[in-house]
């Protein structure tokens, strides 16, 4: 326990700090693994649901459009106007 305080508190909640104390360790971990993995590249893959990864230097993304993207890509507009319009 790191504090004194601590040990009047329930068992309980001392094992919840426990808890919560090797999950911020782990996260912790986990971003440090993550953030020296490539240490030369600036690229990353940002993912709102579980966290930004760091990709290799010189890394490439792919997109991969929808099998109704022809019909999409008839609508789409195709001139710098037509996309001003659209916003």
């Amino acid at each position: 326990m790191s504090d004194r305080r601590e040990e009047r508190l329930p068992k309980w909640a001392q094992e919840e700090l426990r808890i919560l104390r090797a999950e911020a360790q782990r996260w912790k971990d986990k971003y440090k693994a993550h953030s020296t993995l490539y240490p030369d590249s600036d690229t990353f893959l940002i993912d709102y649901v579980s966290g930004d990864v760091q990709l290799p230097p010189n890394s490439g993304i792919g997109f991969k459009l929808l099998p109704n993207a022809d019909e999409w890509r008839a609508h789409a507009p195709r001139t710098r106007q037509e996309r001003r319009a659209c916003t």
